[in-house]
């Protein structure tokens, strides 16, 4: 992201460290961020991922909402898709992060490794582990990327968050 995206020497600076980058809102408005078209992107809810990314010296760049996008983070994704990237959307398969990805889809992201099996595949791989998930309270809302994972999601209810998937996020590109 950082490489030709305007936002000038320290952006540069961080590229080259291999250390995350926070982007204010003033940032944006001052120097808007630009891609060259189809420039892919991943957009996940964990800030964790991230820093993974940069440790891993990862090359796709990596982008965290941190949860449910605020106005700043909507304001670079609607810019990068405005410049024309492909934003690739990944969240944790709860209630919560299938609702994000459901807003996020909504604004041109594309939902990337949430399927129903990404899903299945995710709980199958904790239990050969013996990992112990926990379970979503909550039912989920609408995945209109795929339906069947509404429904399968609430028939099982176990939460992976997007950390048991650190390997296969940062090294698929």
């Amino acid at each position: 992201l950082s490489q030709g995206c305007g936002l000038g020497p320290l952006a540069t600076a961080a590229l080259a460290a291999s250390v995350p980058l926070h982007i204010s809102r003033l940032a944006l408005e001052a120097h808007p961020a630009a891609v060259p078209r189809g420039s892919r992107i991943l957009v996940v809810e964990n800030p964790r991922i991230v820093e993974a990314a940069a440790q891993r010296h990862a090359s796709t760049p990596v982008i965290s909402t941190n949860g449910n996008p605020s106005s700043t983070v909507l304001l670079l994704l609607s810019q990068l898709l405005a410049s024309g990237a492909e934003l690739r959307y990944h969240g944790d398969f709860d209630a919560a992060g299938l609702a994000i990805c459901a807003r996020v889809m909504a604004l041109g992201l594309i939902p990337w490794r949430m399927s129903a099996a990404d899903y299945l595949e995710a709980v199958a791989s904790a239990d050969a582990e013996g990992a112990v998930l926990p379970r979503d309270t909550r039912a989920p809302g609408p995945t209109p990327w795929e339906p069947s994972l509404q429904s399968i999601f609430a028939q099982n209810r176990r939460i992976v968050h997007q950390e048991r998937l650190l390997s296969a996020l940062i090294g698929a590109r």
